[in-house]
């Protein structure tokens, strides 16, 4: 996760720059794996029906 003090285009822009020159951007923007259907009873009924 990544939390950005301030949610402007130009510091969105600099933080990611940031991880590119640093060589973190691959760490920071890992992709994890769907949650398996035998653990969905640990989260909370509807946790994973969602509307865009």
């Amino acid at each position: 996760m990544v939390l950005i003090d301030i949610a402007s285009r130009e510091r969105i822009v600099e933080v990611i720059e940031y991880f590119l020159d640093n060589g973190e951007f691959e760490s920071v923007f890992t992709r994890y794996p769907d949650e398996e259907v035998e653990d969905a009873n640990l989260y909370p009924k509807g946790f994973f029906s969602y509307k865009l």
